[in-house]
């Protein structure tokens, strides 16, 4: 099909006179706390994940698309009656809220065009832009030889356990593309390992070390227990420092730190405030025994982020150096686990790669647990899908648009073909810079409306387009 002025008009009005439904849908969606959590039963990441996934599966079928929905491990909204597929895939569970909001994080606000609350930007206003494209093409009578779906995932966050079961019990598209990024496309992914490294059984003077929120989150929050440490010791190691404040009960003291949180992919913009304590107490001897041998494995993980302490410092000329965090630490059964999540390139040697981090882990006395490894994702640029989408970004976002790589994980990584398209676009305004607020994962995150409906257009283009594509 041809995407002449008169159907771009067409869009142009239909978008403009659902901007405010538009607005009311998601806030409806970002008012439901969805963290995934594994749960047994029938709600397979819990009720909030339900919850979300029913009522954006009740709004498509009001909207008059077909749904389905996967057992609660995601669901989707479809239009046409193709037997070939194309998708188009957001995520509707988010990170949890964390610390230092401004505003509530489940009680959405509009604010100078902007709306404000967890999940805004990632991903909840993809997921209803996806809808919206389908409505489009529906309303508008706009016919394709290709199946179009909106796929609503409930477990992205925290393993893509959604989009396993969605390939185990569907077939997989011809194409896909996620808008959980930015445009013009990213076509390379940096592969992604998670891993628990736990130690073994302490003793000393540790009661409890706690820090993070989730696994791809550098942690803004920590605090670490003691006990026999006077007051004074611990004054005198914090006097001067930023970030710190500390409680006294009993015979123990707990020393909190305070970071800054970004995403795991980009650790250079955040401050780990596990490592900030596990320096606080090894440089000024407030801990003892295996646990401080184990604090300081820790500390020597953290001291950087481009994998040198786990020797894995790769790089490569397609996604460039490989970063890690640990985003959450615990003490339970008196041994202390951080997990790890790290994004690697492209071209990194698996087994290498592997065998590395386990020698230095394993040196240690730790054990490795839960390893997973994401292999990266890649699709050639001369692909028909990529020139397609690359010309469609020229055309109407920037005539210099070049694709680019990402540390990121996305859905892509799961599909046989497919990229991160979107939503987010180049030159968007701020709503305020407030630093460690406003961004995806951390506190106040918000997203432009404008912005998304411009991107909405551009998706209904790119679905035409790509219905004409031979794959």
């Amino acid at each position: 099909m041809e995407i002449t002025k008169e159907l771009l008009e067409q869009v142009d009005k239909w978008i403009d006179s659902h901007k405010d439904e538009f607005v009311d849908d998601l806030k409806t969606l970002v008012d439901i706390k969805s963290v995934a959590e594994d749960t047994p039963g029938e709600h397979p990441f819990g009720e909030g994940c339900a919850k979300v996934l029913d009522k954006a599966l009740e709004m498509s079928e009001k909207y008059g698309l077909a749904t389905k929905n996967y057992d609660y491990y995601c669901g989707r909204a479809e239009y046409g009656d193709g037997e070939d597929e194309i998708g188009i895939f957001a995520h509707l569970d988010v990170v949890p809220e964390g610390n230092d909001w401004i505003y509530e994080p489940y009680n959405a606000i509009m604010k100078d065009g902007f709306m404000i609350g967890r999940g805004t930007a990632d991903n909840k206003s993809s997921a209803i832009a996806e809808m919206y494209t389908l409505r489009i093409l529906k309303d508008l009578g706009i016919k394709t030889k290709h199946k179009m779906f909106a796929f609503y995932g409930c477990n992205e966050e925290v393993g893509m356990k959604d989009m396993e079961y969605y390939l185990a019990n569907e077939k997989a598209p011809v194409f896909g593309f996620t808008p959980d990024a930015g445009f013009p496309l990213c076509y390379a992914e940096k592969g992604i390992i998670t891993a628990d490294f736990v130690s073994y059984e302490l003793d000393g003077n540790l009661v409890d070390f706690t820090g993070g929120h989730a696994s791809n989150m550098v942690p803004d929050y920590a605090h670490i227990t003691l006990s026999g440490v006077s007051e004074e010791a611990v004054k005198a190691a914090i006097a001067d420092k930023e970030g710190y404040t500390y409680t006294v009960d009993g015979g123990n003291v707990t020393i909190n730190a305070k970071g800054v949180s970004s995403h795991a992919a980009n650790p250079d913009s955040g401050v780990n405030a596990i490592n900030m304590l596990c320096r606080l107490v090894l440089d000024n001897n407030l801990i003892n025994g295996k646990a401080k041998d184990a604090v300081a494995f820790v500390a020597h993980v953290l001291s950087d982020c481009h994998g040198a302490a786990l020797n894995v410092p790769f790089e490569d000329d397609v996604t460039g150096l490989i970063t890690h965090v640990g985003g959450v630490i615990r003490l339970n059964d008196n041994k202390l686990t951080l997990n790890i999540n790290m994004r690697y390139p492209v071209k990194a040697e698996q087994e290498t790669l592997e065998k590395n981090i386990f020698d230095v882990v394993e040196k240690a006395g730790f054990t490795i647990c839960d390893f997973d490894n994401s292999k990266p994702q890649y699709v050639p640029l001369d692909h028909p899908a990529i020139t397609t989408l690359m010309d469609i970004c020229k055309e109407y976002i920037d005539p210099n648009s070049e694709p680019y790589t990402m540390g990121g994980g996305t859905y892509a990584r799961k599909l046989p073909i497919g990229v991160a398209f979107g939503a987010g676009l180049p030159n968007t305004p701020k709503l305020f810079d407030i630093p460690g607020h406003g961004s995806a994962h951390a506190p106040d995150e918000y997203i432009n409306i404008d912005m998304v409906l411009r991107a909405m257009k551009i998706f209904v283009i790119a679905l035409i387009r790509l219905d004409g594509v031979e794959f």
